[in-house]
């Protein structure tokens, strides 16, 4: 068997349900699914009962970290495509997997969001547009049309079996979902395993919908990501921990706090507005990507949004450093 699709899920019975109707669908039949309750307390056991997959459950909720491994370890094929259970696959996203992992050395690959949330409402159109932004356009091709990295995201991410356990798979310290999945990924980079981004490869992804719970998933991934690159002294090649959008991050960061204290000495204002307008120039990629998509509105509202996201890394960044320097790492 060729590839083993691991699914941890807890208490997501509703989005399982559609990411289980979207594998069914596949072009290419040479898989197994594999789902792993983490001791969920919903329907998720119904539902599994009714698809041809392979129903494994935990019964003590232990994290993703460990119902990866779990699933892992009971899987068949040569190649683990990891996917959340709040995720859609698209009817041929196998068949790009599979045409991916034939045409390179690839010990693992990723796709990417698809730009287009599985849900409805304002910010997972917002999280959507964003995340296709932050990995697309800031991973460089190399000489043979490849993009390689230096982490890995299951978006879905494709390892492969050997890689996996030779480096023994997801570090189960993470009992959330937290930043368990790039570790993992800078393990094997650091393994000297060839990671690849796949830009052809895109799934949906159900965004939370309320803004505090997004926003304090993103903190907390913040924080924990500024404690990870402080040991490892390396930038990730892609996202919003790439040296591309950091600068943009700290150009945000600083003309947040030029507008703050010109409410105290005036003159700093001007150079508040000269950073608005230099945040905004380095961001044109983006929002013209918004507004082509979803109008001026929405780009407008987005503006705003990524403003504040940029505060909040600012804040949760200097909360990483300081645990980070106080020697809780």
């Amino acid at each position: 068997m060729k590839f083993s699709v691991i699914i941890p899920t807890y208490n997501s019975a509703a989005t399982l349900k559609i990411l289980l109707d979207s594998l069914a669908k596949q072009t290419i039949s040479d898989h197994e699914v594999i789902v792993v309750d983490d001791a969920s307390n919903d329907d998720t056991a119904t539902i599994a009962a009714s698809y041809q997959v392979k129903y494994l459950r935990l019964e003590t909720n232990q994290g993703p970290a460990a119902a990866r491994n779990h699933g892992a370890r009971e899987a068949a094929g040569q190649w683990f495509v990891f996917t959340d259970a709040d995720t859609v696959f698209e009817p041929d996203t196998l068949q790009s997997i599979q045409k991916a992992v034939d045409a390179s050395d690839a010990a693992a690959l990723f796709g990417s969001y698809s730009g287009e949330p599985a849900n409805s409402g304002f910010l997972p159109s917002y999280k959507a547009l964003w995340d296709q932004y932050a990995i697309d356009m800031t991973l460089q091709k190399d000489q043979r049309d490849l993009y390689p990295s230096n982490s890995w995201l299951p978006r879905p991410g494709v390892v492969r079996r050997e890689a996996f356990h030779a480096i023994g798979g997801f570090d189960t310290r993470f009992k959330g979902p937290d930043l368990e999945d790039m570790e993992f990924g800078y393990r094997l980079f650091d393994a000297r395993y060839a990671i690849y981004y796949t830009p052809h490869i895109h799934i949906l992804h159900h965004y939370p919908r309320d803004f505090f719970t997004e926003q304090s998933r993103f903190f907390r991934r913040c924080v924990l990501w500024m404690r990870m690159t402080l040991r490892r002294k390396r930038l990730d090649s892609y996202g919003d921990g790439s040296p591309i959008l950091l600068q943009k991050h700290i150009c945000g960061l600083v003309t947040f706090w030029l507008a703050v204290a010109g409410s105290l000495f005036k003159p700093l204002l001007a150079l508040a507005l000269i950073g608005l307008l230099l945040h905004t120039f380095l961001h044109r990629r983006f929002l013209s990507l918004a507004y082509r998509k979803r109008g001026l509105s929405f780009t407008a509202l987005s503006f705003a949004t990524y403003w504040f996201h940029t505060v909040s890394a600012g804040f949760a960044g200097g909360v990483g450093l300081l645990t980070f320097l106080l020697g809780n790492k």
